[in-house]
């Protein structure tokens, strides 16, 4: 089969460590592999990039192993060609299977060119899927929440379905718990209210009125009846 790479490296990816395989064909058609082991960490990934120059190798191959190969990818794109693989179509041949047999098995398929990269987008596509993904996920989660308050109400016997629709807004929420009481301040005087005001009257054409700004100051108004009109 022809060789379209003859200097290549196939990586398996793990969560702590990764092995490399260099495949390398010399003038006369003789086959080397070499191999290593490196940690996924920030400072062994530069090590397993410096490696990957000092042996010329101008292309590289993983799987997409869940989000293992991102650090991967990103220390090594901007030194290498990186090719990033469907696990299933790389599957390997049955037989023991070992973390270097693996490597070997990739560094075989992409120096046949049998390897089909997967669509990797840039940094900026990257981050404009993860805030839409975020957002999903947030509103998947307040639906949930809605949906637990729900069943919890039906449970106890409380029907606010038919006459508050969304039972996690103020009106739901006040039919549940009652409406909220507003606290006295020691020294401060009750609001008036509206009926409160009009047994309050000293005289025809005067009424005594609260004024919040003023601290509910007590003050006489005269009442002036003014038409005003009538917008169309």
């Amino acid at each position: 089969m022809q060789v379209e790479h003859p200097v290549c490296c196939g990586i398996d990816v793990h969560k702590d460590t990764l092995t490399a395989c260099l495949r390398r064909v010399d003038a006369n058609g003789q086959v080397s592999k070499e191999g290593g082991e490196f940690a996924t960490t920030y400072t062994s990934l530069l090590a397993l990039s410096d490696w990957l120059v000092e042996q010329h190798c101008p292309v590289v191959a993983m799987e997409s192993t869940g989000v293992y190969w991102k650090p991967v990818y990103h220390v090594l794109a901007g030194t290498v060609e990186v090719f990033i693989g469907n696990a299933h179509e790389m599957r390997s041949r049955p037989g023991k299977k070992t973390d270097k047999r693996d490597a070997a098995w990739i560094a075989e398929l992409l120096a046949h060119g049998l390897i089909r990269p997967s669509f990797v987008p840039p940094p900026d596509m990257c981050a404009l899927r993860d805030v839409t993904r975020t957002r999903v996920a947030l509103v998947q989660t307040r639906s949930q929440s809605k949906n637990r308050v729900h069943k919890l109400l039906e449970d106890t016997n409380l029907k606010l379905g038919g006459s508050a629709t969304q039972v996690m807004l103020t009106r739901g929420f006040y039919a549940i718990v009652g409406p909220k009481q507003p606290s006295k301040q020691r020294g401060q005087q009750e609001p008036w209210s509206s009926e409160r005001r009009a047994q309050h009257v000293d005289h025809p054409g005067t009424r005594k009125m609260a004024i919040p700004a003023m601290g509910n100051r007590i003050i006489n108004v005269k009442c002036v009846a003014v038409s005003l009109p009538r917008t169309p």
